[in-house]
């Protein structure tokens, strides 16, 4: 009877292992988007910087933070990813994207010590930890990223294919506090997915940038797409993998001593 017992809640510790161990499948894809990093001022883009755009640009990744030499030259940078809505008929839809990096582009330095200089009021030039606060989702009109997609050169400012954007509504807020690299975020944007369509615009827009202040540092974003579901996934932290090991260990322990072979 006691064995009996026990087996569910050995077998209830084993899946919940694996649950954590083992990744979803992920969601249907219904259109890859393009992304990268620009200056929130729209002068230019990151990390290549001023303004012409060459082949092997860094495409589908998206800085989202801030930039700073010093504190009298601080820039706000944004993340900007844009969608082909040409022959898609509405329904559910999420943006999905997954957190690259815990910093940005400007790696000169390792993390601890660009932000030792930060804290000692000292900028040096590089992005390279984490900052821990809030994200906006916007929606941005006016975006066309397929000079970017061909790798041609695009005219001198970025408003070509910023085209002078704008805020068209809120999507939603996340938070980077215990975000990790790895993890996988999806919004559901159904309603404007659909009323797009519905007028039919060819594309959406989409800007991430830092609500709260970044203290100097940045997150890195990629793979941006929309999907049929929600995909939000996180990477378990290890002291969560270490405790369910434990846990079956002593399961397993305790089944041996009261049921002795």
């Amino acid at each position: 009877m006691k064995t009996r017992l026990l087996l569910p809640v050995v077998g209830f510790a084993v899946g919940a292992l694996l649950g954590v161990v083992t990744p979803r499948v992920q969601a249907d894809l219904i259109v890859q988007g393009i992304s990268v990093s620009a200056s929130a001022t729209g002068s230019h883009l990151h990390p290549q910087g001023w303004p012409e755009m060459t082949p092997g640009y860094p495409l589908n990744l998206a800085e989202v933070g801030e930039f700073a030499f010093s504190f009298t030259y601080r820039e706000k940078v944004v993340g900007i990813a844009d969608f082909d809505l040409t022959g898609l008929s509405g329904g559910p839809a999420f943006l999905t994207f997954d957190v690259g990096q815990a910093g940005g582009w400007f790696d000169s330095l390792p993390g601890d010590v660009c932000k030792a200089f930060w804290d000692a009021g000292d900028p040096a030039g590089c992005n390279s930890y984490p900052f821990f606060g809030t994200i906006a989702i916007d929606e941005a009109a006016g975006i066309d990223l397929v000079c970017l997609e061909e790798l041609a050169p695009c005219d001198e400012h970025l408003w070509i294919f910023w085209g002078g954007g704008s805020i068209a509504g809120a999507l939603g807020t996340f938070s980077t506090v215990g975000m990790e690299a790895g993890d996988t975020l999806s919004f559901d944007i159904t309603p404007i997915i659909n009323a797009r369509i519905g007028e039919g615009s060819t594309s959406l827009g989409v800007q991430l940038a830092p609500i709260t202040d970044p203290g100097g540092g940045a997150w890195m974003f990629a793979n941006f797409r929309l999907t049929t579901t929600d995909d939000t996934r996180r990477v378990p932290e290890p002291s969560t993998l270490a405790l369910l090991g434990v846990g079956l260990l002593g399961l397993g322990r305790m089944v041996r001593n009261k049921f002795p072979s």
